[in-house]
């Protein structure tokens, strides 16, 4: 499981307090096989199959990763 801090966006009509409530990274987690992980980041992908081909990849750039914590499946 890889969780990243991710940059977020609203483009409706706010009042100041709100804009400064939310002025952080927005937290996203996701669980899946662990392609490559090296001082890049991490490329993670959603499925596996016999084939040996991967589906729903992700990479995430490794200054945006606040955790990796191995899940059993």
């Amino acid at each position: 499981m890889v969780e990243w801090g991710d940059a977020h966006a609203n483009n409706a009509w706010e009042e100041e307090e709100t804009i400064l409530g939310r002025h952080r990274a927005g937290m996203v987690r996701i669980a899946g096989f662990v392609v490559k992980n090296d001082k890049e980041g991490i490329s993670i992908a959603q499925g596996y199959g016999e084939n040996g081909q991967y589906t729903g990849h992700f990479f995430v750039p490794a200054g945006m990763i606040r955790k990796i914590r191995k899940v059993k499946i």
